[in-house]
């Protein structure tokens, strides 16, 4: 059970992570700041489309842990 919590912990902690990556990058502009890219306008929208699709996948995630964990 132990390593289990272990696994979960590190799941959320990287989903928390690309969630924080993907703000980040919409109120940076990162492609624009590291690579060189043309400068993009921020788009809020499209920013909270692909934060509900990864908290979706998250919620995914718990529900199948959860059923795995009763089994």
């Amino acid at each position: 059970m132990k390593y289990i919590r272990s696994i979960k912990l590190t799941f959320y902690t990287g989903f928390l992570f690309i969630l924080a990556l993907l703000w980040f990058n919409e109120i940076f502009d990162l492609p624009y700041r590291l690579l060189g890219a043309p400068p993009t306008l921020v788009n809020y929208k499209e920013a909270l489309l692909e934060s509900v699709m990864v908290i979706c996948i998250l919620a995914l995630f718990a529900f199948i842990s959860l059923r795995l964990e009763k089994h």
